[in-house]
Order: C-alpha cells, then structure tokens, then sequence
C-alpha cells in the first residue's frame, strides 16, 4: 500500500476503466496460485475456533472453477512481490480484525 502511495500514477488526462479522468491506478492484489476454497475456509475455521455454516450448492451461474490474480501490473508498476503465504496471512488478517472491531 505504501509503495502504490509513493508511485502514484501520473495526470495523463486519458480516460480509465470506469469512464474516470483522475490518475489513478487499479491492482489485483493476491499471488500467481489459485487456492482451493475449502482450504480457505478451514484457515478461517480454526482461526475463529467454530466451524463455517455451509450450504453446499452445484456451481451457480457466473462462479468459476479457478481464480488467479493477475499481478502483472503491480508488480510492474511498484515491484509487489507476494510473500504472505494464506496459513499467515487468513489468520493474522482474523486477528486483526478482531482487534480492530473488538469483538
């Protein structure tokens, strides 16, 4: 985050996905390796000590098999380079969460 601050993209007057003006610039944030769901599910599980209330659907229009972040343009712009793998980084996210929102 603090580098996208002290890189910010410059005033080219060109219109940007959204019909905006402004310089700005959009990044996925995330890394080049898809993560099964249920792995997720179960870092958030143990790190909130209950188990997830699912209801297990087929595939619904519009989801998608497998997701990754396209960090083509981060890394580029800013030189991002992922090194929170999700076992750190789910629950240190958890934990800051309840800290922030004390609950």
């Amino acid at each position: 985050m603090v580098a996208c601050l002290d890189n910010a993209p410059a005033d080219d007057g060109q219109e940007k996905a959204g019909g905006s003006t402004k310089p700005h610039a959009l990044y996925n944030i995330g890394n080049h390796r898809s993560e099964p769901l249920m792995k997720v599910i179960g870092l958030l599980e143990q790190e909130c000590g209950r188990k997830a209330e699912m209801d297990m659907l087929p595939m619904q229009p519009g989801d998608v098999q497998r997701t990754y972040a396209d960090i083509d343009a981060i890394q580029r712009d800013v030189g991002y380079q992922p090194s929170t793998s999700i076992e750190v980084g789910v629950p240190a996210f958890v934990r800051w969460y309840r800290k922030y929102h004390d609950a």
